[in-house]
């Protein structure tokens, strides 16, 4: 602001200068109470016109006052600062007509809806009781607003009713914009305003005024004797109606001028319709190009601009309407294709539910779109496909493998591609094998035939044979007793092979000897194997021998057990039991582990992944087991590999995590010394990394750790790739059970 200019001025605070002449200067400030901007006119005059002025100022405050319309310039308040007077009216927050005329800015429409606003401000002035007439209409005095508003200001000169001039001679007002009887200091009435505003009117069309002299005189003289020149003569083409409007408005005698400005407003609305009909037709031919190219929204911005000046234009209207529809067709159709996508990426993700209803919500936007009918039949044999796996779950859950093997079945009738239905058909033909195997009877052992002698008369039994016989629940035959015969070995005897040699002279020269009995071998699934000696031959018999009878024997009893004297009772010995194969130890897998690993398998199985995950937990000897068999359910190699790699780098990192924390308190406890089997343990387990220079490099680690984890952190900093580091230092701390 200029040095001049005061802070604040009664109760309002300064804010800048909007105007200054020779007569005033006008302020913009702040009314602090009601917190809204306004405009301060103060009286800058001489002293000698300063008595003048201040009448002028109470005039304007007396005859605008109590004005209310939006055409004319409200008035809020009028006081006294340092004896001089200042006027409060509103803020307008535009620019005066006179500087749009100089920079050319308005069109032909926009210059005649200007003058039209002026007309209906001064028809409220003029039909007040009594009539305020303005006696000052100009281009100066007329503010047009940024929202295209109008607003007629400065009623200093304004009088009330019939007047005239305040003396002879002295004329108020601008010369060029007086009506002839103003310049003859005849009694005024309103019409003199409507013959400024058709100067003003001729003014804005040609930017020169209708009355130009060499003098003020002479163009005084021009004003009331004078017609004005045609528009036509301007070089300019205007609607023939303007220049009966400007004729009639500019008319001499007050009688042949408008008689009010309602009437002349009325003209000037029926030129700014015919205008607006012929602009507006090559933009509503616009807007309809534009949309037969599907520019939507640049058809909707031309429409806009036509109803903005025509509001009832009907073509335009019903233009604008299909505008709308067909572009809340087409964010139909993007949102449409927005839920499509995210259809597809729930169904890879195996989520179905989410799914369908993203393509349900797709398809009442867009009902008609094949790709979206042809996804939501995908997703709903996906559904249906999960349903029958579900109830195959379930039925898996009660051992009922038939219902289970039935529901897959169907699952691969719908969709023989489905990697879920074929995981699922594998778990269920490995428990139907793990059932026909749990419940397989165990065969009978195999005996080798063997020929028996015949039971004796006194009905005794061999023992040994009696014993077998009830082990192995067969019928109980008796034999001849005979002295018990030494075990032979089955290395070679020279004195007992020349003794079994001789001839036996109680036989004859053609009996044949007896064949030795081959060795018999009883082998069964629950007894250890052991080899039986073979029986020395016997003696050939004399043909008055009774001939024996061939019959099936159990094996001969092992070589290392003597036989029973012919005198011991027949004892039962006891069945030996089946020897138990040892128990495998439960793995304490953790409910966090099972549930991570049952998550990320679900993003490849969906609701199987339960089921794998538990065979997982009853079948794996360790975590990395564990992982490597649900991964084996996973078809893609590509997903298995991402399944593995993520969930075995998640595995190494708690390892080391945990062996570091483990060191950590091995090292607050004091350490422990490193046992050879724990440094051998390492040496081998380095070696799988790095080679044979593992050994070298455990011993001399070994040397500088206190304990394992720390002899483990020394030894990992040799494998060169982190993830083998990461794996090597999850081995050491999950050995082996």
């Amino acid at each position: 602001m200029p040095p001049s200019t005061p802070k604040k001025i009664g109760k309002y605070d300064v804010v800048g200068l909007i105007a200054q002449g020779g007569m005033g200067v006008v302020y913009k400030a702040l009314d602090p109470v009601l917190d809204r901007a306004v405009a301060i006119k103060m009286v800058t005059a001489a002293e000698g016109e300063h008595s003048e002025l201040q009448k002028r100022f109470f005039r304007e405050a007396q005859f605008t006052a109590s004005l209310r319309h939006p055409n004319i310039v409200t008035i809020y308040d009028l006081g006294d600062f340092d004896g001089t007077p200042y006027l409060v009216m509103e803020y307008l927050a535009g620019r005066s007509l006179q500087s749009l005329l100089e920079k050319h800015v308005l069109t032909l429409q926009q210059k005649i809806n200007c003058i039209r606003q002026v007309c209906h401000g001064l028809q409220y002035a003029h039909t007040r009781k009594p009539s305020i007439i303005h006696r000052d209409i100009k281009p100066a005095n007329v503010m047009v607003l940024d929202d295209a508003g109008v607003k007629i200001i400065d009623f200093g000169i304004a009088r009330f009713g019939q007047s005239r001039n305040t003396r002879t001679g002295y004329i108020l007002g601008s010369y060029q914009y007086m009506s002839p009887e103003q310049i003859k200091n005849e009694e005024l009435d309103p019409r003199t305003d409507l013959f400024s505003v058709g100067v003003v009117l001729y003014q804005v069309l040609t930017s020169r005024f209708p009355f130009e002299g060499s003098s003020i005189a002479d163009t005084l003289e021009k004003i009331t004797n004078s017609p004005p020149p045609p528009l036509r003569a301007r070089g300019e083409s205007y609607p023939p109606a303007l220049e009966n409007v400007i004729s009639r408005a500019l008319a001499k005698r007050r009688e042949e001028r408008y008689q009010s400005a309602d009437e002349l407003a009325f003209d000037l609305l029926q030129i700014e319709d015919q205008l607006k009909r012929g602009s507006l037709g090559g933009l509503l031919e616009e807007a309809e190009s534009l949309m037969r190219q599907g520019e939507l929204e640049r058809a909707k911005q031309e429409l806009v601009r036509i109803l903005e000046v025509d509001a009832r234009n009907r073509a335009a209207g019903e233009m604008m309407k299909r505008v709308q529809h067909a572009l809340a067709k087409e964010q139909q159709g993007k949102r449409a294709q927005n839920l499509y996508l995210e259809a597809q990426e729930a169904l890879q993700l195996n989520r179905v539910s989410d799914a369908l209803a993203c393509i349900e919500q797709a398809l009442r936007l867009d009902s008609e779109n094949p790709e979206l009918q042809d996804l939501h039949r995908k997703i709903l044999e996906k559904e249906k496909i999960d349903q029958i796996l579900a109830r195959a779950e379930r039925a898996c859950a009660v051992d009922d493998l038939e219902a289970a093997q039935r529901a897959v079945a169907e699952a691969l009738h719908l969709d023989p591609d489905s990697m879920r239905a074929r995981s699922f058909r594998a778990i269920v033909e490995g428990k139907r094998a793990e059932q026909r195997a749990r419940y397989a009877k165990p065969s009978p052992p195999v005996l080798a035939p063997e020929k028996v002698e015949p039971a004796s008369s006194n009905g005794d039994l061999d023992p040994v044979w009696s014993d077998m016989s009830l082990d192995l629940g067969l019928p109980v035959m008796a034999r001849p007793a005979r002295a018990p015969q030494p075990i032979r070995s089955s290395a070679p005897d020279p004195v007992r092979d020349s003794a079994s040699r001789r001839p036996n002279p109680a036989s004859s020269e053609h009996s044949l000897p007896a064949p030795a009995r081959p060795p018999v071998v009883m082998r069964s699934p629950e007894v250890p194997h052991t080899p039986v000696a073979p029986r020395a031959p016997e003696p050939p018999r004399a043909q008055s021998a009774p001939p024996r009878q061939p019959a099936k024997v159990p094996p001969s009893p092992p070589a290392d057990r003597p036989r029973a004297a012919k005198s011991e009772p027949i004892k039962p010995r006891p069945k030996m039991a089946d020897p138990a194969p040892p128990a495998r130890q439960p793995v304490a897998w953790g409910e966090d582990f099972l549930q991570i690993v049952e998550k990320q398998l679900a993003l490849f199985l969906g609701p199987l992944a339960k089921v794998v995950v538990k065979n997982a937990a009853a079948q794996a000897a360790d975590r990395k087991h564990f992982l490597e068999f649900a991964a084996s359910n996973i078809k893609s190699p590509a997903d298995r590999q991402a399944f593995l790699a993520r969930n075995l780098n998640l595995l190494a990192a708690q390892a080391e995590r945990a062996l570091e924390s483990s060191g950590a308190r091995a090292a607050v406890s004091g350490g422990r010394g490193l046992t050879p089997s724990e440094i051998d343990r390492a040496a081998r387990l380095l070696a799988q990394y790095i080679g044979p220079l593992a050994g070298v490099l455990t011993r001399k680690a070994a040397q500088k750790a206190r304990n394992v984890p720390e002899l483990y952190q020394l030894l990992s900093e040799h494998v060169a790739a982190k993830a083998e580091r990461t794996r090597f230092l999850y081995e050491a701390l999950n050995p082996p059970a």
